[in-house]
């Protein structure tokens, strides 16, 4: 009886995936593809953030002035989230900001509500200040087609809602573990300052695959 070599998982699945034949091909709704794998990788449509992102409800001023010694700012505006970029005007001026906001023009720090003291349309700010603070910038957690979920991934809730914010085509193919492959629908395409409602997808898989 000749020797027997033991080889690795790792090798073993290798093995097995070469000896395996493409699958046919099948179209599923977004919520029918949990449990499914991944035939493609999901990339990133657009730099996430797509805009420098207010992290917290409070005032946006430009740094310079807090360096010269400013510690009251004069209320411009409000910026609420999803809308395009308002500019603040004067070197002593700020702009009230909602977190998930594009960070206004001419501003490049963030003080939160909790260190702020309001009065006659003036602020103080008590806490102390760091250029960027508070500023989700634009890119920071993924570049423009970068892999977010590599394929060969099995669908959950979370990778399903990547799925929903970043489709904006029919490319993005996917094959079930009974290899059959399919394709997610497509979502309508957001501006920059818009987001997909991906979470909407995430909370009804839940409440589907909890339902007895």
């Amino acid at each position: 009886m000749g020797k027997q070599t033991n080889i690795s998982v790792a090798q073993a699945e290798r093995l097995i995936r070469r000896a395996m034949k493409p699958a046919a091909t099948v179209t599923v709704p977004l919520a029918d593809a949990v449990g499914e794998v991944l035939r493609e990788p999901l990339r990133a449509d657009r730099p996430m953030p797509p805009f420098d992102r207010v992290m917290m409800d409070g005032i946006a001023f430009a740094f310079t002035a807090w360096q010269r010694g400013g510690r009251e700012f004069h209320i411009e505006g409000t910026q609420p989230a999803g809308k395009p970029p308002l500019r603040r005007r004067s070197p002593v001026g700020c702009i009230e900001v909602m977190t998930g906001a594009m960070l206004p023009d001419g501003c490049d720090c963030v003080v939160p509500v909790e260190e702020l003291e309001t009065r006659s349309g003036w602020v103080r700010v008590t806490g102390k200040v760091s250029r960027g603070q508070f500023i989700h910038k634009t890119g920071s957690d993924a570049q423009r087609g970068k892999v977010l979920v590599p394929a060969g991934k099995v669908l959950d809730g979370p990778t399903i809602a990547v799925a929903a914010s970043t489709m904006q085509n029919p490319q993005h193919c996917y094959w079930r573990k009974r290899d059959l492959q399919q394709r997610l629908p497509v979502g309508s395409t957001p501006t920059i300052v818009e987001v997909t409602r991906s979470i909407k997808s995430f909370i009804n898989l839940i409440i589907i695959n909890r339902t007895p």
